[in-house]
């Protein structure tokens, strides 16, 4: 496919046809800022645009927090197929649930919903040891402030 342009020559700057290819014409992709031009008055003899910018809309990401009581997590996906160390890993779990046998730092519990006191059985260090359960590291700002 062939295209007819009129151009004008540099040198003595008549006007000609010249034809162009469009067999290996390939997009142009602009990689400057996008700007919107808004109106277009007249005023007078005079001609004023307005260049608007385009409003940028803001996302928020929101990330999920793992409990401060469970020392490894999985990921989102599951895809990985493994376990990593929570990094808000504070509080150790030292109470299971006698209803559901799951670990938890509070007397609720996050699996089964269980709020009875009672039902609840207290864990200390050496059986979390037992259970391969890190103990948290004590956090030295703990307690205070630097203000």
């Amino acid at each position: 496919m062939k295209v007819l342009t009129e151009e004008n020559c540099p040198h003595c700057k008549k006007t000609f046809e010249s034809s162009h290819s469009m067999d290996n014409i390939e997009p142009v992709i602009n990689k400057g800022e996008i700007k919107e031009i808004q109106s277009t008055q007249n005023t007078g003899n005079a001609q004023s645009t307005q260049i608007k910018e385009p409003q940028v809309e803001v996302k928020t990401e929101i990330k999920a927090v793992s409990p401060s009581d469970e020392p490894f997590y999985t990921c989102k996906n599951g895809n990985c197929g493994s376990m990593h160390k929570n990094p808000n890993y504070s509080k150790k779990p030292n109470k299971k649930c006698k209803n559901c046998d799951s670990l938890n730092g509070n007397t609720k519990c996050k699996n089964c919903g269980n709020e009875d006191s009672e039902e609840f059985d207290e864990l200390d260090d050496d059986e979390l040891k037992d259970l391969k359960i890190p103990i948290p590291e004590i956090d030295e700002h703990e307690g205070h402030n630097h203000d």
